[in-house]
């Protein structure tokens, strides 16, 4: 066997010992997928893509009401004049 190293080949090895496949056999459980993507999903909280740029195009506004005290899209004249 041989690997790149910082973009070299390296000079060829022998590697020894259980098959990788042997090692972590009772890892694989391809019927737990869905029940795994699933818990990915909730503890992420992964949205669809959709949703996620919804909520991008009212950033900005969202932002803008929490420094100038207001709800969004109720601000109104320059935020930078706003003196606390």
């Amino acid at each position: 066997m041989s690997i790149n190293l910082h973009g070299t080949p390296t000079e060829p090895f022998r590697v020894r010992g259980l098959p990788v496949e042997e090692v972590f056999e009772h890892y694989n459980n391809p019927d737990g997928v869905p029940d795994l993507d699933q818990a990915i999903d909730t503890n992420l909280q992964r949205r669809p893509l959709g949703e996620i740029l919804a909520d991008l195009e009212d950033l900005d506004a969202t932002v803008l009401a929490h420094h100038t005290g207001t709800r969004p899209g109720t601000a109104t004249g320059d935020p930078t004049t706003l003196i606390d």
